[in-house]
């Protein structure tokens, strides 16, 4: 048998050691070049008709009768996630990350829960059938969607798990937040008095396969004796602030809208429900 020399060992490694770098190099320029999803989201004012959504009369589906029952009127704040690359994004999804609150302009923020406390935020006119659902969405390139953030509803639609104090006080807006699953890790409401000077700061970031995450931080903020609360985020100016109405205060005729629920939707369904399906 012939010898081989040591340099044609070499030669044949270093022969296939390029090929395969090539290989591997040729790949890696090919994965970056190809076209991504890329979500960017947003609250900007020429959105406001999209952001801020007024219904009047508010209807709640009940999915365990297939009915809608008329509840007063409700207002929806949303933001706007769009994909601003060159594919479609699968697997969309949003949540809200952190909640911070601020009583008074000298007083630190307060952070409401642990910092584990994520929660999954609903896809605009997502149903609420199942509280462990795990609904994504698709964007196509160019595309944008909506993204519920909370809730302002019909005064007569408060959380069964309320101190009587708060039961009682028709001076107290309650904003659900528009969260899944149930219950909630830390809230599932942000309380606002009409007497009070209060802010929120509420962290929200989106998700996407194959696509870095993009977040907005939106600042709301209700000043004392007003009916209504102004949002900004951190990627616009203090100028382009949002007006978002509260709902009317208005003393709740209860009796006849539980007549109507349980004619409507039968004596299973109570305020408790309507309020977790908002």
């Amino acid at each position: 048998m012939p010898n081989v020399a040591p340099s044609q060992y070499l030669g044949s490694f270093i022969g296939a050691y390029l090929t395969f770098t090539t290989f591997y190099l040729l790949e890696v320029i090919k994965k970056k070049t190809e076209p991504k999803p890329k979500l960017e989201i947003s609250f900007n004012k020429e959105d406001k008709n999209e952001l801020i959504v007024c219904s009047d009369p508010h209807y709640i589906f009940v999915p365990t009768t297939q009915k809608n029952i008329k509840f007063g009127k409700a207002n929806y704040l949303r933001v706007k996630v769009t994909n601003i690359g060159d594919k479609l994004a699968h697997g969309c999804r949003g949540y809200l990350k952190t909640i911070k609150k601020k009583e008074s302009d000298s007083s630190p923020p307060e952070k409401l829960g642990k910092s584990e406390g994520s929660m999954r935020l609903l896809w605009a006119y997502e149903q609420k059938g199942d509280y462990r659902s795990t609904s994504t969405e698709q964007i196509p390139s160019g595309a944008s969607e909506y993204l519920d953030i909370l809730v302002s509803y019909d005064n007569a639609l408060k959380p069964e798990h309320l101190d009587e104090s708060d039961k009682s006080n028709q001076d107290v807006w309650f904003l659900k937040l528009k969260t899944q699953p149930q219950p909630l890790k830390y809230a599932d409401f942000l309380k606002v008095r009409k007497d009070s000077n209060i802010e929120y700061e509420l962290t929200i970031e989106v998700y996407a396969d194959e696509c870095d995450p993009s977040s907005i931080c939106l600042t709301l903020k209700h000043d004392i004796n007003t009916e209504k609360i102004f949002i900004s985020s951190n990627k616009s100016s203090e100028n382009s602030r949002i007006e978002f109405p509260l709902c009317d205060f208005s003393e709740p005729d209860i009796e006849n809208i539980k007549e109507n629920i349980r004619k409507n939707l039968g004596e299973d369904i109570t305020f408790q429900t309507l309020y977790d399906l908002l």
